[in-house]
């Protein structure tokens, strides 16, 4: 399941992250294996990056080290990261292709390498630089699965720092209340049936209804028809 755009947007760090299974005799081996090749393809991606632009690649230049951590969980591979762009010219140019790239090419490899893995995730995170921005946002699948209802853990343990920390709870609803200004029914339905989905806390679904009924109190009513048929 993607997240709505406008979640996506309101949250600086993203929401990032995938699963790859294996076996439990193979974990140990593919984990170190993806760290090292996606190391290497990272490395790779600010070369050709700072080659193509004739520019210089931030990230490179102040030796960030790529985007990714892991963590082991049984026969199960977390990798939570943070976004993939690639600033230039001191920030002043964002590029989403190169650090995303490394990253299908990474698991493309690995999935070659281990045919008996499988692989799922979320790439989804907001950039900006001085000529535009937007919001990077898909689904992953070593298996071209239906993923229209997948939620992922990662996404929760997010939204779930999110909504329990006041700063940046606060932090969340005044960018929010950014995305809101060009919104319509369908991104308020969709952005409530991903807090439904990850049962984010009603202090939060109150928050979007009041946010809703400033827009058209019929609307409200609507949300409030949506969490209650999940109830049922």
């Amino acid at each position: 399941m993607k997240l709505s755009d406008k979640i996506v947007a309101s949250y600086v760090e993203g929401f990032s992250g995938l699963y790859i299974n294996c076996s439990n005799e193979n974990v140990d081996k593919v984990a170190s294996d993806f760290e090292s090749m996606f190391e290497e393809a990272w490395n790779n991606a600010m070369d050709e990056l700072e080659e193509d632009y004739n520019a210089v690649c931030v990230e490179k230049e102040e030796e960030l080290g790529n985007p990714a951590s892991i963590k082991k969980n049984g026969s199960q591979i977390v990798v939570t990261l943070e976004p993939l762009c690639l600033m230039l010219n001191e920030g002043a140019r964002a590029d989403n292709e190169y650090g995303p790239d490394a990253l299908k090419e990474t698991l493309k490899e690995l999935k070659d390498k281990y045919t008996d893995i499988s692989y799922e995730g979320l790439i989804a995170y907001e950039w900006s630089d001085e000529h535009s921005g937007d919001v990077v946002n898909e689904e992953i699948s070593s298996e071209n699965a239906d993923l229209s209802t997948k939620t992922y853990r990662f996404v929760g343990d997010i939204l779930e720092l999110v909504f329990n920390d006041e700063f940046y709870a606060g932090e969340f609803w005044e960018k929010m209340e950014w995305q809101l200004e060009d919104a319509d029914e369908d991104d308020y339905k969709e952005i409530m049936s991903n807090f439904i989905a990850y049962n984010v806390p009603e202090e939060a679904k109150e928050t979007l209804l009041e946010r809703a009924e400033g827009y058209d109190e019929e609307l409200r009513e609507e949300l409030e028809k949506m969490m209650s048929d999940e109830d049922e």
